[in-house]
């Protein structure tokens, strides 16, 4: 029966009981009681809770009952009372069932957030699986109220039925219980959620979703160690920024030779600021120390005489972010000076480099136990990147030197827990190849700066470390004195194929299994020869010149955020002089650059929440002999020998 009905059928019914124990001076009061209940139905006929027919048929029924002097039986109880009472206790079974459900969702929460107190490496992923399960849950709950409410709205029963209870403390618990970091993630989600279902936006400070402050500092003790029998390499950056002048004698002063041993301390500083504009846009920045001389490092070597350390801007960008209703499909841009947005390791990119340009990612992915390609996953993700960054830029020239990279990438976790990422990428670097002078000879008489040609001049490398092949632009025989301006012998088309595995099996450390492979496309040795010069030469390049791999095995805890967890790592790396262009890969490897080989061997440990203590151990030699490109004659070969310790603490 409708519960109003119920209430207005006991009103009446109670009206009718005390009509046969009242005397006759009471009947004033019945009288008083009776207007209470005709103002009521009253009320109820204007607000259609009855009709009036229906009010008139109770009042009727009321009066037959008053004239019999009908008494109910002692003890019993009206039938709509006993309809009141169901309903009450239909509600409050349905609230115990939606408690039981909040129950389960704080000990699901209190999983995922202990796990987020456990991994660092599978933050992200957790952050994504535990919003994705607190919206579509806070989804189900409203769904379902809504669905009651319009079942109830059915039967004339306008009783607003919106579990609010329910997402507030959903809110309350993720504010509380969770990171800052993963707390911003999950606020959003459940904003998103509420304002489709039209539902009150909840009130957060501002900051709590806009704003990330993070950083790091590193101390660095490192020792690098020539052997006796080391050759060395030229230092092709003094020779360049020198402005070519050198005197014809071997390059001398410019041979950077050491060796005897170095040691240096050194430190890193970085401080970052990541803002949330709205939903799908960010800006972030970041600060450190290093200098705009070198793109592949950020160190500071302390021996400055007390003096300040430079600080620069190593990271600027604007991002932004799409995902689909179902989650499936997601989308990153970013444009500025952005972190690297490949998958890759250092034998391509080294982990300090920071990329100028813009790049998009397109995902798919799904958390979901399933099989893919006959293969049982717990979820998986597919991604294609493009990234398109401008190098060197020249006034009213059509020598800009350009890098575009595209990449796809898949990574998944199996039934096992088993994970296996696997990437391949094509880079296409737009004339950074050296440009020789074709105006031949230039008179002794004549020859000074004035006469250099800016085209020639544009294709000089604006930074470099070692390894890839050279030659001299300026090429003038037999002259006291020479223009000596050195740019790159090979072009440079790289394709790179990586793949990792982990290996939860033993418990409770992992294994994680790294290879890495490059090919440069765009090199040609007859090519090379030729702008070298050593075409009529036994070709000292040989085949040797345009491949690297990479492989390495690290053991230990999967975690790295408690006290004693620990990992170690053992590698080997192989990278020929023109594999890739040796200005921007792994600048602690023999010094930097390419032409190298040899093994690495390192570890890292937690002293406490945030803080670690890391090694490195290097040694490495060169695969070819560097050449002298003046007097195409071979140095002999570098050897060197390097160690690092390293603490770093993150806030």
């Amino acid at each position: 029966m409708n519960i109003r009905v119920a209430f207005a059928c006991c009103a009446l019914g109670v009206l009718v009981a005390m009509q046969p124990a009242v005397a006759a001076p009471a009947d004033g009061g019945v009288a008083e009681l009776r207007d209470i209940v005709s103002g009521l139905l009253s009320t109820m006929v204007e607000r259609g809770v009855l009709t009036k027919e229906g009010a008139e048929q109770l009042l009727r029924e009321a009066g037959q009952s008053s004239a019999g002097d009908i008494e109910p039986a002692q003890g019993s109880i009206p039938l709509e009372r006993v309809a009141i009472d169901q309903a009450v206790e239909d509600i409050k079974r349905e609230r115990e069932a939606l408690e039981r459900d909040l129950a389960r969702l704080r000990e699901e929460r209190q999983l995922v957030a202990e796990q987020l107190e456990q991994t660092a490496v599978e933050k992200e992923l957790i952050q994504n699986r535990q919003r994705k399960a607190i919206r579509a849950e806070v989804k189900r709950q409203v769904e379902e109220a809504l669905a009651q409410q319009a079942e109830r709205a059915s039967d004339d029963v306008r009783v607003r039925y919106v579990p609010d209870f329910l997402l507030a403390d959903i809110r309350e618990q993720v504010k509380t219980e969770l990171k800052e970091e993963v707390k911003s993630e999950i606020v959003d989600g459940v904003f998103e959620n509420q304002g489709e279902e039209g539902l009150p936006i909840p009130e957060v400070p501002e900051w709590v979703g806009r704003t990330k402050i993070g950083g790091d500092v590193r101390i660095r003790y490192q020792h690098d160690r020539i052997a006796s029998d080391s050759g060395g390499w030229y230092d092709y950056n003094t020779i360049n920024d020198n402005g070519g002048f050198i005197i014809n004698d071997r390059g001398a002063g410019l041979l950077a030779r050491r060796n005897e041993d170095r040691d240096r301390l050194r430190g890193r500083f970085r401080l970052g600021i990541d803002a949330k504009l709205g939903y799908d846009f960010s800006a972030g920045a970041r600060l450190s120390t290093g200098n705009t001389g070198d793109p592949v490092s950020t160190n500071q070597t302390l021996a400055t005489g007390f003096n300040r350390y430079e600080v620069v801007l190593d990271r600027a960008f604007l991002g932004y972010k799409w995902k689909s209703d179902m989650g499936n499909w997601s989308a990153d841009v970013k444009g500025g000076r952005i972190p690297n947005p490949y998958y890759s390791t250092d034998l391509l990119w080294d982990s300090d480099l920071g990329f100028e340009g813009v790049s998009g990612a397109l995902a798919y992915g799904n958390d979901r136990p399933q099989r893919v390609m006959g293969i049982g996953t717990r979820g998986y993700r597919v991604r294609g990147t493009l990234g398109v960054f401008p190098l060197e830029e020249y006034s009213f020239t059509s020598r800009d030197k350009w890098l575009i990279g595209g990449q796809l990438d898949a990574e998944a976790t199996l039934l096992d827990r088993k994970k296996l990422h696997f990437g391949i990428a094509y880079y296409t670097y737009d004339n950074v190849a050296g440009v020789a002078d074709e105006r031949g000879s230039v008179p002794d008489e004549l020859r000074d700066a004035e006469l250099r040609d800016a085209f020639v001049d544009a294709s000089v490398p604006s930074t470099m470390q070692k390894g890839n092949t050279l030659y001299d632009l300026y090429s003038t025989p037999n002259g006291a004195e020479d223009i000596d301006v050195f740019g790159l012998a090979s072009d440079f088309e790289i394709l790179n194929l990586s793949a990792s595995i982990e290996l939860p099996d033993f418990s409770p450390y992992h294994i994680w299994l790294t290879a890495d492979y490059v090919k440069n496309l765009g090199f040609d040795a007859d090519e090379v020869a030729a702008r070298v010069g050593a075409a009529d030469l036994t070709n000292p390049l040989g085949d040797d010149h345009d491949q690297g791999y990479m492989v390495k095995a690290e053991v230990g805890s999967p975690w790295m955020l408690d006290e004693g967890d620990w990992r170690l790592y053992l590698a080997y790396k192989y990278i020929e002089p023109d594999a890739v262009l040796d200005a921007y890969n792994d600048s602690d490897f023999l010094f930097g650059g390419t032409n190298a080989k040899g093994f690495q061997l390192g570890g890292r440990y937690v002293l406490q929440r945030d803080v670690e203590l890391a090694f490195r151990y290097i040694n490495a030699e060169s695969i070819v002999n560097p050449l002298d490109p003046r007097f195409l004659s071979s140095l002999a070969p570098l050897k060197s020998t390097t160690y690092q310790l390293d603490i770093n603490a993150k806030f």
